[in-house]
């Protein structure tokens, strides 16, 4: 098909010498400089998608040329890893990977023999809520908890942007010019501190045909499953929930951060810089799996 896209796969994961292709790139793929470099130093395995198969394997030409491992595949070959669904229960058990899907607390088992990858990492969020386990793909309890935070959320906001004004002919008080709702917000967050970014340790478990993606957080997930097993540390019950899967999975693809972090290793150096670079990585795992080159 003419309007056929592809993307651009380096198998290692990373390019590795990315000063040594950024030109080469520009010229492959007709690119600015800076887009080459930027693309070559952030790859998380994904180099490019949604380009002209021409441009797309000029590219896995230059960089197996240059001792970077591509190949190009068309982009509609690569599953969807659609948004991801967050699990804070769930239990690994003989019969199955069994996981609560909804806040009723409804549970699906999934046979272990459908579990295809799991994929692990630290991912870096600028600008989030310090302490929080949402991240970009969840959905924060106080958004849907019924009848709860979120209406008396609205009816607040709905009372401040009710208000009357107050100034020097509104109030009995002379305070000064009247300001409105909007300015006030302005002034508000121009004073406000820029969110510390937070970095997460992430797990997600996928399966092939239908795609379905789960999200794990290490700081969010329940752990009573564990039982004797259970210790106080969160990255090593983490770790020890990891490596359930990959015992109980009997068709699993492990990714090799999770691999490193199931050994024990410090994974916090490769992290991912939000979520696109994290999204990127999973994209490039799947082709990788589905083209059966790992």
């Amino acid at each position: 098909m003419a309007d056929e896209t592809w993307a651009v796969i380096v198998e290692a994961g990373e390019v590795r010498d990315w000063q040594r292709v950024a030109d080469p790139i520009v010229e492959a793929m007709g690119v600015p400089r800076y887009d080459a470099i930027r693309m070559s130093r952030r790859c998380t395995g994904l180099f490019a998608c949604a380009v002209e198969r021409a441009a797309a394997e000029r590219a896995a030409a230059v960089l197996s040329a240059a001792g970077e491992t591509a190949f190009a595949i068309p982009a509609a070959e690569i599953p969807d890893p659609g948004r991801a669904n967050p699990i804070h229960n769930a239990d690994c058990l003989p019969d199955g990977f069994r996981v609560q899907v909804d806040l009723a607390g409804k549970l699906m088992t999934l046979p272990w023999d459908e579990v295809r990858l799991l994929v692990a990492g630290v991912v870096r969020i600028e600008g989030h809520r310090v302490g929080s386990t949402t991240l970009p793909g969840m959905v924060a309890d106080a958004s849907i908890s019924p009848g709860g935070g979120l209406s008396a959320a609205a009816m607040l906001i709905g009372g401040i942007a009710g208000a009357p004004e107050y100034g020097a002919f509104g109030s009995p008080f002379y305070a000064g010019p009247a300001k409105s709702y909007t300015q006030r917000m302005q002034e508000s967050r121009a004073k406000a501190k820029k969110p510390k970014p937070t970095e997460t340790l992430l797990a997600e478990v996928f399966t092939l045909e239908p795609t379905l993606r789960l999200r794990f957080a290490s700081n969010g997930l329940n752990y009573d499953y564990l039982g004797d097993r259970l210790q106080l540390s969160a990255r090593l019950n983490f770790r020890t929930f990891l490596q359930d899967i990959e015992r109980f999975s009997t068709n699993v693809l492990v990714s090799p951060l999770a691999t490193r972090l199931m050994a024990g290793g410090d994974i916090r150096r490769e992290k991912f810089q939000g979520d696109r670079a994290w999204d990127d990585h999973c994209r490039y795992l799947l082709a990788m799996l589905v083209t059966g080159r790992i």
